[in-house]
């Protein structure tokens, strides 16, 4: 849960504050769960200086053993359920930790807490939330980018919706489409289907960036199968509103690339996007592999 604001810092900075509106438990907290320890974050911070985003916190009791990590999320408050959290290392220096958050868009807040792992102990801070307009910045840090995710990175963004096979658990798998990694997905002997998600699909960025669709690369490792796909708005709350685009796709074992465009699904409020799943079935049992997720829109997409 959202714990109380700690005691004020003398060093009050532009644009960046403690987040008291949080109403809700975050799906990133909830996966990865850890006490909420107010006092030892009293000057943990995001500046704006000399063309960078840097958050700093002096972090004075973590053992030399303890990974510190900055947990963030380009977007307003809100979607807790199924929010995109982007946990990295922060650097360890002499004056204590730093990470440079990347800004995308000047009127997209963005929310970051630090977490802290020694040992089998793991604690956190409350969140803040950092305001680029506000902070001063007058230009993005990072450019738009359509590509979404290619599994070089982990599976943060990405969750199981069904268990169809005994110890079904989600991993990565060297046969990719293109990099080092594929999203493997098993369907056991059963015929159960098997659903996977992801948080990488924005909303926010659908409207901005006036995207049309998504497309994503799909295989199987031998033989046939199916896939369908989901949108999700307001995922895993009361007020979910969900699209399933018409129609199953056939796959094989050679990869297929797969473009939805967003007019194919049934109307649902592309601002709230937060999830979006996809169905594999198939006769018996199957391995499917999932790369190069990313958006389509008025640019030229990548092959």
């Amino acid at each position: 849960m959202i714990a109380s604001v700690p005691c004020a810092r003398a060093d009050v900075v532009k644009g960046d504050n403690w987040l008291t509106d949080a109403a809700g438990v975050s799906s990133w907290l909830v996966a990865h769960p850890s006490d909420v320890r107010s006092n030892a974050f009293s000057d943990l911070k995001a500046e704006f200086i000399a063309g960078r985003v840097k958050v700093t916190w002096t972090g004075e009791d973590v053992g030399k053993d303890s990974l510190v990590y900055l947990v963030s999320s380009e977007e307003a408050p809100g979607h807790w359920a199924a929010r995109d959290w982007r946990p990295e290392e922060m650097t360890r220096l002499s004056t204590g930790f730093e990470k440079v958050i990347k800004v995308e868009d000047l009127d997209v807040p963005q929310l970051y807490f630090v977490k802290v792992v020694q040992g089998t102990t793991a604690w956190e801070s409350p969140m803040r939330v950092f305001q680029p307009r506000q902070a001063g910045m007058d230009m993005p840090t990072r450019l738009f980018w359509p590509f979404l995710e290619g599994f070089e990175e982990g599976l943060d963004h990405w969750k199981i919706l069904s268990r169809a096979a005994e110890g079904n658990v989600l991993r990565t798998n060297g046969a990719a489409k293109s990099g080092m990694a594929s999203l493997q997905v098993v369907l056991g002997p059963k015929q159960r289907p098997v659903t996977v998600g992801t948080t990488r699909l924005r909303g926010w960025q659908i409207v901005k960036q006036r995207a049309t669709g998504v497309r994503v690369w799909l295989r199987t490792a031998s033989g046939k199968g199916r896939v369908r796909f989901t949108l999700h708005a307001n995922a895993f709350t009361p007020e979910q509103a969900i699209s399933v685009a018409p129609g199953e796709i056939a796959l094989n074992d050679h990869w297929q690339q797969v473009d939805l465009l967003f007019a194919q699904f049934p109307p649902l409020p592309l601002g709230a996007v937060d999830f979006f799943s996809l169905e594999f079935s198939g006769e018996g049992a199957r391995e499917f592999q999932i790369d190069n997720v990313g958006l389509l829109g008025p640019w030229k997409a990548e092959e």
